[in-house]
């Protein structure tokens, strides 16, 4: 089992609200079909693949699962809204209180928590 940074994940996740602006302000088009699969980058392939064995009974893995996957769906929403030239509303889409900006916290909470957990474990 390869070891991930769970710090690294946090931050590479929150990038993609930069990103987002980024596109928006390049025209330029995203993929969205595989920003919405929660395997296509390193935290989504660690949970699916290392992780799964070794924590699958902790709660935190679990949410932190869930989390994952709800971030990488909202954040689709947001790059197929980019790609159909939708500016305006992927703007929208990218402001406080909006499913994105929620599932964004909750991701980054329940990679905080699974960290917890895990350096509980380790002592």
């Amino acid at each position: 089992m390869h070891e991930i940074d769970l710090h690294a994940a946090i931050r590479d996740h929150t990038e993609w609200r930069k990103t987002f602006h980024d596109a928006i302000s390049k025209a330029q088009s995203l993929d969205a079909a595989s920003i919405s699969r929660d395997t296509s980058c390193a935290l989504g392939q660690w949970l699916d693949d290392d992780a799964r064995q070794a924590n699958r009974h902790l709660d935190s893995y679990r949410d932190c699962l869930v989390a994952h996957t709800e971030f990488h769906l909202e954040a689709a929403k947001i790059a197929r809204a980019i790609n159909d030239k939708r500016y305006d509303e992927a703007l929208r889409m990218l402001g406080r209180g909006t499913d994105y900006s929620e599932a964004s916290i909750a991701l980054g909470l329940a990679i905080t928590q699974l960290m917890k957990a895990l350096a509980t474990r380790r002592s």
